[in-house]
């Protein structure tokens, strides 16, 4: 059995392979219209799923897609900047002081996952 990383956000599902998602570390994605970031590390064993829209500051929202850099430091290729996804705050850069929106996620059996959200997307990469 796979387990996975559920995301449900109004009438869209997706489930992300762990083991897939820990080698990836970061996965930019969209659940349904939404876009969402999921953040997996081994050391500790954590999982952060974020929305991908912040706001700058003038109010104007965009979304972001994230990626390590060569440090192995969580930045956004729009602007540059650091991210501390413990927290999910820029730490650095142009969106310092930015907050991205915390969502909820289920760690399942893909088969559980499948029961509960019939209608799933299963994550390829």
């Amino acid at each position: 059995d796979s387990f996975v990383i559920g995301v449900a956000l109004e009438d869209a599902a997706t489930a992300y392979d762990y083991r897939m998602a820990l080698e990836l570390q970061v996965i930019n994605d969209e659940v349904g219209e939404h876009p969402v970031a999921v953040f997996v590390s081994s050391e500790p064993r954590d999982i952060k799923v974020y929305l991908r829209r912040v706001a700058d500051g003038d109010g104007d929202v965009s979304n972001l897609s994230f990626e390590l850099d060569d440090e192995e430091r969580v930045v956004d290729m729009e602007t540059g900047s650091v991210w501390d996804i413990a927290r999910g705050v820029a730490v650095q850069g142009p969106l310092k002081g930015a907050v991205l929106q915390q969502i909820p996620y289920v760690s399942s059996y893909d088969w559980a996952w499948s029961d509960f959200f019939p209608h799933t997307t299963f994550y390829e990469g």
